[in-house]
């Protein structure tokens, strides 16, 4: 879904963003999806619409709004169906040269957050075409001295990514990962 506002729309709108009813626009969007039949959700074209990103302020209040929306006891429920799947790195733009497969486990869950381990399946690869390595198997680079821990954090910021946009744009319960293990 596209949207097209004038400049001064806009204007009008981050002046709205910056004062207490920008839950009032949001819930108001919600609404909307849902009398067109679909869900309530979060997207990359409302966070353009209302110039966000997932590190502001304002993205706080929306995926909390969603939440609202959704009732809490929904929002978690909704949550927990989301992460029985299996996820595949490969299906995103952002995965770079990485690709494996995961499953989540929940551990903890409080107001809007769930704490996760992640189980990444065998078989998953990672190209290191800049260093001249080639297509390495992912456990082997995570346990390489000299760039596992570099490899670490993009698998961590890999998962993260998957989470915002499988679970936090459709629930807005923010999934955080408490670790993670790589299975032989």
């Amino acid at each position: 879904m596209k949207y097209l506002i004038s400049e001064e729309q806009n204007r009008l709108l981050k002046e709205e963003m910056e004062q207490p009813n920008f839950e009032k626009l949001a819930k108001k969007l919600f609404e909307k999806q849902v009398s067109r039949g679909g869900q309530p959700h979060i997207d990359k074209s409302i966070l353009k619409f209302f110039d966000l990103s997932v590190w502001s302020k304002q993205f706080g209040i929306l995926t909390r709004t969603l939440r609202n929306f959704l009732g809490n006891e929904q929002s978690v429920k909704l949550t927990e169906e989301l992460l029985q799947q299996t996820f595949k790195t490969d299906r995103y733009n952002f995965s770079g040269g990485y690709s494996f497969e995961f499953k989540v486990k929940p551990i903890d869950q409080d107001d809007g957050q769930m704490w996760v381990e992640v189980y990444i399946l065998p078989g998953g690869v990672v190209d290191l075409l800049l260093t001249g390595n080639g297509i390495t198997d992912l456990k082997e680079a995570l346990n390489d001295q000299s760039m596992g821990w570099e490899i670490e954090n993009e698998v961590k910021e890999i998962i993260d990514e998957v989470f915002t946009e499988e679970i936090t744009y459709k629930t807005g319960v923010s999934v955080d990962v408490e670790r993670f293990f790589v299975q032989d």
